[in-house]
Order: structure tokens, then sequence, then C-alpha cells
């Protein structure tokens, strides 16, 4: 069968590091350097360079997504203004807050269906958990990665209502945003 551009676009890629397998037998140095089974899908073959979030919560459960991130960090204010009797504007700066927003264009079912347990049994009810950027530790060199991957360690999801969106009729592929505040220790609280 001739391989045609869809083909192509749907071939599993090699790393750098692959072995390829020799002709005529393999030896045991061979064996033990094979590559690892291809993924079920090609959405799930993790690339270098892109951001695979993991969150870690409830005492060490964690949450891998399969597909990559597309992070936004912003920097927000928690402040209070106020205008007096007397005309004069009146501020109270209590702390910078990052935020991070974590869009996903492409969500397997099966990984969505992990991403609504662990929303609907911790993040809905407040509880706080950790996300890690790029879980593979790929991204060096990025901005996100360099300052940001580990911040979030008591982040509080601020996503609510849990709304995927399915933005395909034919295949059952989901889109997601899930939104972060980094919280205070509340065992000091």
């Amino acid at each position: 069968m001739p391989i045609t551009p869809l083909h192509t676009a749907l071939a599993v890629t090699r790393r750098p590091n692959d072995v390829l397998p020799r002709r005529g037998g393999s030896s045991p140095a061979a064996a033990s350097e094979a590559t690892p089974p291809a993924p079920a899908s090609v959405l799930e073959t993790p690339r270098a360079g892109f951001f695979y979030p993991r969150i870690i919560y409830g005492g060490g459960a964690q949450l891998d997504f399969l597909v990559p991130a597309d992070p936004l960090i912003s920097d927000g204010v928690i402040k209070g203004e106020n205008v007096s009797l007397l005309g004069f504007q009146e501020t109270l700066w209590v702390r910078h807050e990052p935020r991070l927003t974590l869009a996903f264009r492409i969500i397997s079912r099966t990984n969505l269906i992990q991403i609504r347990e662990w929303w609907r049994e911790w993040a809905s009810k407040g509880r706080q958990s950790e996300v890690i950027l790029d879980r593979f530790d790929t991204c060096a060199g990025q901005y996100e990665y360099d300052v940001h991957n580990r911040t979030f360690t008591l982040a509080h999801c601020l996503y609510n209502p849990f709304e995927p969106r399915r933005f395909t009729p034919s295949r059952v592929l989901y889109s997601l945003q899930l939104v972060f505040r980094q919280g205070q220790d509340e065992s000091v609280l």
C-alpha cells in the first residue's frame, strides 16, 4: 500500500535515541535497547518541548495528561479599592498571586473521564493540588518551565463548572481549559 499524506501524518515519530532493529536476527544487546511499545494512539505519543502536565492530589494520587497543554501564566494582584467620601482613591494591596491556565485542544474520552473524577472528588470541593507543568522535564529554556514548572504546589482549581467541549461531531475528542491559582498553606491559617 503506498504511503499517502494521511498515513505520513499518523506515523509514529522516532526519537533520536531509538535503536533501529538489525536485519537477520537480533543480538542480546539490541534486545535490551529495544524501543518501548508504541502508545495506543498517535495523540498519546509524548514529544520533547511540549508541556505534559501532572496533577498530584489526595496524598499522592497522580493525574497525568496524555496530550500536551498550552500553559498561560498570569500574575494577578489581590487588592481592594475604594473611593472615600472626600473623593480620594484608597487601595489596600495584599499580595501578588500567580495564576495558571492549562488549555487542552484535544483530550481523549479516557483522559477526560480521569480529569472529571479528579474534579468531582477533589478540585470542586476546594481542595489543593500540586501542578507540574512538564512531568517529562523536556521544556528547559522556555519561560513557563524555567520560572513556573513547580510553582503551583498549593493550587486551587478555579474552573467551575466542569465544561469540556466536543469540537468535532465525527470523533470523540474534547477540548478543555483548567484555571488554577496558587493558594496559601492551609495548615497555618
